[in-house]
């Protein structure tokens, strides 16, 4: 929390708890369902949530203990991080970065990108005057970039390389942003073991030749819609983020 005083904590599929520093007084506040991108309002009095199998946002109230909800259907929300000064709370949902407005629940589009996976990170600075994002670039490569909370200014702080996958966060002490290594060695089988034999199956399937992609298009409700055929018949595939 913004005083230091109280931990949020996800687990998956195990919902959304909070605690104090000492691992005490623990409070659920969401039970038995998957919680991503906690995240405190300024004041510690509400925390922000995404709720990837329904879709939506939530912000808990942990004074009035109430829980206000916005749907966004299908491929909802992805990635959350709320103003360290304010009431906006910037999201992804599809090729867009977006902004709650958490005091009068409004929603405005913050930034368009070309392509579904456009934003990886993002994070706030301490001042609410800038945002740093992790993008996908150009073949593969990842980019920093600085954006302001109203969209313009948007530049390009360094390129990474493909393999260096990273997360953007802000140095208090040093009081700059840095990017810090999601996971600087990768793993194979030996660490993680063997495929699942559906997925062997799958890639075989494809190998073969009896799948095809003939076309994608953009879902009304999010995502990609894919057609194609398989095993010589027509199907239709939607594809989440």
């Amino acid at each position: 929390s913004p005083d230091g005083s109280t931990v949020a904590i996800t687990e998956v599929e195990n919902g959304l708890s909070i605690m104090d520093i000492e691992g005490k007084n623990i409070s659920n506040i969401v039970d038995h369902e998957e919680v991503r991108y906690p995240s405190w309002s300024p004041d510690g009095s509400k925390i922000a949530y995404i709720m990837p199998s329904w879709g939506r946002i939530e912000i808990y109230d942990l004074v009035d203990a109430e829980t206000t909800k916005f749907y966004f259907g299908y491929a909802g929300p992805t990635v959350l991080d709320w103003s360290t000064t304010g009431s906006g709370i910037l999201f992804k949902h599809g090729p867009s970065m977006n902004m709650l407005d958490a005091t009068d629940s409004t929603i405005n589009t913050v930034f368009n990108y070309d392509c579904l996976w456009g934003i990886r990170d993002l994070e706030w600075s301490p001042d609410g005057n800038t945002i740093a994002v992790m993008e996908s670039g150009v073949q593969g490569a990842h980019e920093v970039k600085f954006i302001n909370p109203d969209g313009s200014n948007h530049h390009l702080l360094i390129s990474l390389r493909a393999e260096d996958l990273c997360q953007v966060i802000y140095d208090l002490a040093a009081g700059v942003f840095r990017w810090r290594q999601v996971m600087p060695q990768e793993l194979g089988e030996a660490e993680l073991g063997p495929e699942d034999a559906s997925l062997v199956a799958a890639r075989q399937i494809v190998a073969d030749g009896r799948v095809r992609i003939d076309s994608t298009t953009a879902a009304p409700g999010g995502g990609r819609l894919a057609k194609g055929r398989a095993d010589g018949k027509p199907v239709e595939v939607l594809v989440g983020e």
